[in-house]
């Protein structure tokens, strides 16, 4: 039953994962070879590491201190020699991505707008700390959920971390 219900949703983000695989994850592996297939981390789920080459690549540089990001049906992250680190990274982007299928289609437009509704009506939160969608991966990967803002990424009067 559970392979029936993952179908569904798969067929209910295919829209957006084909777009995002062509467009995205088949020319970053296969082309420019930015990233290394390590295998299916569940049913659709495709797991990525960053490839280990020269930190001046364009892709490293667009990483910046990014762990992890999932898209429809992909998880990429960054190599790590910690083993525990490596264990959170893919249950939060997991986590992305399984939201990702409940929400399909909508799961896009929904992250932003909630970010975009905490960076314009919410002064005191932070766009992408206090996402719920960031908030729920965080909680599953056994992360700190609440981020004080002296701990934001970008210092505390950064509030969209995003450009």
């Amino acid at each position: 039953m559970a392979v029936v219900i993952r179908m569904i949703q798969f067929l209910w983000l295919l829209p957006v994962t084909v777009l995002f695989w062509v467009f995205y994850v088949l020319p970053v592996w296969l082309v420019f070879r930015d990233v290394q297939f390590v295998g299916w981390y569940d049913l659709f789920v495709a797991d990525f590491v960053l490839a280990e080459r020269d930190v001046s690549r364009w892709y490293a540089k667009l990483w910046r201190d990014w762990a992890g990001w999932s898209g429809p049906c992909v998880m990429i992250r960054r190599p790590g020699s910690n083993e525990d680190w490596n264990r959170r990274t893919q249950i939060h982007e997991y986590t992305h991505c399984l939201q990702q299928f409940r929400w399909g289609v909508f799961h896009a437009p929904a992250y932003l707008g909630v970010s975009l509704w905490i960076w314009v009506f919410q002064r005191d939160r932070h766009a992408y700390h206090d996402n719920p969608f960031e908030r729920e991966a965080r909680a599953a990967a056994g992360q700190q959920v609440d981020i004080p803002r002296t701990q934001w990424m970008h210092g505390p009067a950064d509030r969209w971390p995003w450009w």
